[in-house]
């Protein structure tokens, strides 16, 4: 099911952390992801979606938005989120991860990155003086 832009959902993992999203994008998000709301501390814990039942006015920390399909652009991308393993793949292992990163996009998957300024702005929130 699509999830539409402009919509605020809460994650919280099992320590009571909540990461706070909002969609900038329509697209598919997942229903649980890696613990972000103890930031900028580690938590190995996954947080579960909340489907949306919360208050539609708070403030993300973290936002979805549609990333580029671009094979070149995924390839960087994959490869400076796997560093720590990208080196001790091989190229069928590597390229693998590449084509599932793209499909997913394709099919409408939105990549989670933490808000910015100009992200929070889409929700009504200043973030430039003036």
């Amino acid at each position: 099911m699509t999830e539409r832009a402009l919509q605020i959902n809460v994650y919280t993992c099992d320590y009571g952390h909540q990461t706070i999203t909002g969609n900038i994008n329509d697209g598919v998000t997942p229903f649980m992801i890696r613990c972000r709301g103890n930031w900028p501390h580690v938590c190995d814990s996954m947080a579960r979606s909340c489907f949306y039942h919360c208050n539609q006015s708070l403030k993300p920390t973290h936002v979805w938005y549609k990333a580029t399909t671009s094979r070149d652009e995924v390839a960087r991308e994959v490869e400076g989120r796997m560093a720590s393993v990208w080196s001790e793949m091989d190229q069928e292992h590597r390229n693998s991860v590449i084509n599932e990163t793209i499909e997913h996009r394709q099919q409408g998957g939105l990549e989670l990155r933490r808000a910015q300024g100009i992200d929070l702005e889409k929700f009504g929130f200043r973030s430039r003086h003036g």
